[in-house]
């Protein structure tokens, strides 16, 4: 039987232990291991995903689990957390805690990410295992890079996180489609094109709204969900664009952050759904100091804070990217216009 992506990716892990890099990736691990502890992610892991992380991290630490309880109850799961640190404590190594996050650079409209030094090649073998796993385990891994990614970007810049964020990459690498795809002013978002979607979300949203724990969500009113089904110049846009086939479903939906501290933890987003993300600014107050970040696959982080009437058009699925804190008093609107690859279920 095939490996799937977390026996793959704890593999390439332990070569990077067998080549010099395990003091190093300990201590990311121990971070990533307090981070499932707490939940960093904030909207809540299922008891699956959260054994599905662990045991990547037991794999990728070369731990012994032989005597541990099978994972399902909570007391089990403490028993491998505390198990794990344990074992990794007694190596003699000195654990990192959370530093400061990585340094953001801004996006211009060349959508250009700053020069950082080479990262590792991913080899051939690799990539191609990775691009032959099915898309329900591709959805599946998206919940545990989510963790991932909120325990380990955080941290200042080290070997380790280098190491870590290296063998992650081998996955996001194997997503097809470039990144970064567009940011600007399309000429087919027209001013009244951009009106009657602005206006249609804030109808939605006087209606009705879902608030989650960190942002609030409106269903796309009938007017603007068949402006965009018929909007033939921004599909042929898309797929110029993209070079992709994609499938003729559109997921659109339209949210909010209007609450201090409202944000979005890292994430990818799961390609069953949106694959290809469109976004449009639809408002944005004067107060500024959220915005959104992506992370590269040249290990950068990338600020883009986005004028209403702007466009950013991107790889969810294969690009990590979040939207940081709100201050008291700041306000954003977004539309995103989702699109999944052709062929998939």
């Amino acid at each position: 039987m095939a490996a799937d992506i977390g026996t793959l990716l704890a593999d390439r892990l332990r070569r990077v232990r067998w080549e010099g890099g395990g003091e190093a990736l300990d201590r990311v691990l121990a971070v990533v291991l307090d981070g499932i502890e707490r939940d960093l992610v904030g909207v809540g892991l299922t008891p699956e995903r959260r054994a599905d992380v662990i045991r990547l991290i037991a794999a990728a630490a070369d731990a012994d689990t032989a005597t541990l309880p099978p994972l399902g109850s909570d007391a089990a799961f403490r028993d491998w957390v505390g198990a794990l640190q344990a074992q990794l404590r007694s190596r003699d190594r000195v654990l990192a805690g959370v530093g400061g996050g990585a340094g953001a650079a801004h996006l211009g409209d060349t959508a250009e990410a700053r020069p950082t030094e080479a990262r590792p090649t991913v080899p051939a073998e690799l990539l191609a295992a990775l691009r032959a796993r099915p898309m329900a385990e591709r959805v599946r891994f998206s919940e545990i890079v989510a963790q991932v990614l909120n325990s380990v970007l955080p941290q200042a810049d080290s070997p380790g996180r280098r190491l870590l964020m290296s063998v992650l990459d081998s996955y996001l690498a194997s997503i097809p489609g470039r990144p970064i795809l567009y940011r600007g002013r399309p000429e087919w978002l027209t001013l009244d094109a951009f009106d009657l979607l602005r206006a249609e979300a804030a109808d939605s949203f006087e209606r009705a709204l879902e608030r989650y724990s960190l942002v609030e969500y409106a269903e796309v009113s009938p007017v603007a969900d068949r402006h965009v089904e018929e909007w033939t110049e921004f599909r042929s846009w898309i797929d110029e664009q993209s070079g992709l086939a994609l499938a003729p479903q559109i997921r659109k939906v339209t949210f909010q952050y209007n609450r201090a501290t409202d944000h979005l933890p890292w994430h990818i987003d799961k390609p069953n759904k949106v694959a290809l993300n469109c976004l449009i600014m639809l408002e944005r107050s004067e107060l500024r100091q959220s915005a959104l970040q992506l992370y590269t696959h040249e290990g950068t982080i990338i600020e883009v804070d986005l004028e209403p009437g702007e466009v950013l058009l991107f790889k969810g699925d294969a690009t990590p990217h979040r939207r940081t804190p709100l201050a008291d008093g700041e306000f954003v609107r977004l539309m995103s216009i989702g699109f999944m690859l052709a062929g998939q279920p």
